[in-house]
């Protein structure tokens, strides 16, 4: 059985000081905790060190193992998969890797040093909160704004990129299901053709394999909106219907991180989180999108986490 915490769950477990008693339990499920660089960074940006080394010391007790490569890396193999069975002459002849060979290999090392608790000091992590802020309070008035239009019924929109080469497209931002393609659209070329900060980590994996400008071409919007077979792409659907449904519930800051989270769903068996919110939401993508996915568990804040994490892990 794998399972997949949010990192919610590793602050429940590490501030209950019940790290070696979830271990165990584990370990007699015959279980398996993955852990996500979105976990380990998310903790590695916490400011006070005293938590911050609490918080870490717990995700490497409990996690028996560490992805190889982080989520956005498979975000964009999905793409440059779709790219190149769609519109195989975007594609460089001969792209160069090796910065991103260097960023996996540092992928890989930061759980390295992480169980040793080797850490980088917490003002390391200052640029990257600014920018993830930044990102994150900009995805939280684009959920506010499709949440009015879903309340208003007013979700057909012109959607235009930054690139005025690209033709305008009118989309039914109420149906999830060209919800998640529109999003996706304008995702993948803020991060390739504006070079939007808080999407460096598409633009790192992506772009050495595009030619220049491939999604400014006027029939970039025709790929993502026709063309893309959703089989293909599970894990940009996902975290774009993940968008999607969380207007449904409290839009906060933390929604753009959650969308990553969301993910999960598709590697493990059970996936566990002490956020209503997204366990709504997810529970809801699972009854009306994937045809399979982990096993959602809701931990109540009021119960004891590692008496709840038995019952869920017996099921």
């Amino acid at each position: 059985m794998k399972v997949y915490f949010d990192t919610n769950v590793y602050d429940r477990i590490s501030r209950s000081g019940q790290d070696v008693s979830v271990l165990s339990l584990i370990r007699s499920r015959r279980a398996r905790v993955l852990a996500s660089d979105d976990n380990l960074l998310e903790l590695l940006a916490i400011t006070d060190e005293a938590a911050r080394v609490e918080r870490i010391r717990t995700l490497t007790t409990v996690a028996s193992e560490f992805e190889q490569t982080p989520e956005s890396w498979r975000h964009a193999l999905e793409v440059r998969r779709e790219v190149n069975r769609c519109r195989r002459r975007w594609i460089r002849p001969r792209p160069e890797l090796d910065e991103a060979r260097q960023f996996l290999d540092g992928h890989i090392r930061r759980w390295t040093d992480a169980r040793r608790l080797k850490l980088p000091p917490p003002h390391a992590f200052a640029a990257y909160r600014r920018v993830a802020q930044a990102g994150a309070k900009q995805a939280r008035e684009f959920q506010k704004f499709h949440r009015k239009s879903r309340l208003e019924n007013d979700v057909r929109h012109i959607l235009a990129t930054a690139d005025p080469a690209l033709p305008q497209v009118p989309v039914d931002l109420g149906n999830p299901e060209l919800f998640w393609r529109a999003t996706c659209m304008t995702i993948w070329h803020s991060a390739i053709e504006v070079r939007h900060p808080a999407m460096r980590d598409y633009a790192d994996w992506l772009s050495p394999y595009l030619k220049d400008h491939s999604f400014g071409d006027p029939t970039y919007p025709r790929f993502w909106l026709e063309e893309v077979d959703p089989l293909h792409v599970p894990r940009n659907r996902v975290a774009s219907l993940c968008s999607f449904y969380q207007t449904d519930e409290s839009i906060r800051l933390s929604n753009a991180q959650d969308q990553l989270h969301a993910c999960y769903v598709l590697d493990v068996d059970v996936f566990v989180t002490g956020d209503g919110g997204l366990f709504r939401t997810l529970e809801q993508i699972r009854a009306d999108h994937l045809r399979s996915a982990a096993t959602l568990i809701h931990l109540d804040p009021k119960e004891d986490v590692a008496e709840q994490l038995a019952s869920a892990l017996s099921r």
